[in-house]
């Protein structure tokens, strides 16, 4: 068992930095094998440097320009719900947002949605598959009302790596980068075999 060092006030936060380069290099790797985007959460850690180790690593920033938008336009993405019922619309209702946005002089890149449903125990699977038929349904209305669809978001740090095959084009994890307890309770976290 790891102790804290004498020399350590407590409380302070020890990060184990081998640890934390496993798990951004694994979820990189695994992303990019997909042939998705790593748009990742930082709200976990809030860290420069870690920040930082990501990009490093492929990911792209949180919060960066979406694509090609009309020089002066703003893009946005609209917020579905797959499942969660905290926050977004009805996929079906995706396309009234979108064209009020359009209206108020911004450029509609597509949508996301946070499948935080998936930190329920034996979740993570099923909220995949909502999440995945979420996206699907709210391209469609955005795609009916006459807008190009570029971007389809989704992801969280339990569903990340269980994504297979989805009209997605990139994940959005956060928590991985430490693989906290309730990723291990969730099964998400894999003990690292490294031969010395």
């Amino acid at each position: 068992m790891n102790t804290v060092p004498e020399t350590i006030d407590t409380p302070a936060i020890l990060i184990d930095r081998e640890v934390l380069a496993r798990n951004i290099a694994r979820m990189a790797s695994t992303v990019k094998g997909k042939g998705l985007t790593l748009r990742p959460h930082v709200k976990t850690h809030k860290i420069p440097q870690i920040a930082a180790l990501q990009l490093e690593a492929g990911a792209v920033r949180e919060a960066s320009r979406l694509l090609g938008a009309d020089a002066g336009r703003l893009s946005v993405l609209v917020e579905i719900d797959s499942g969660h019922h905290r926050s977004g619309v009805r996929p079906e209702d995706a396309a009234g947002v979108a064209d009020a946005a359009r209206d108020a002089g911004f450029h509609v890149a597509g949508v996301f949605t946070f499948p935080g449903n998936s930190y329920a125990p034996s979740m993570p699977e099923a909220a995949v598959d909502q999440a995945g038929a979420a996206l699907e349904r709210a391209a469609a209305a955005l795609r009916q009302a006459g807008h190009d669809v570029a971007v389809l978001s989704g992801g969280s740090t339990p569903t990340a790596l269980l994504t297979g095959a989805s009209v997605a084009t990139e994940l959005r994890p956060g928590v991985y980068v430490f693989g906290d307890a309730q990723q291990l309770e969730l099964g998400r976290c894999v003990r690292w075999k490294t031969s010395r």
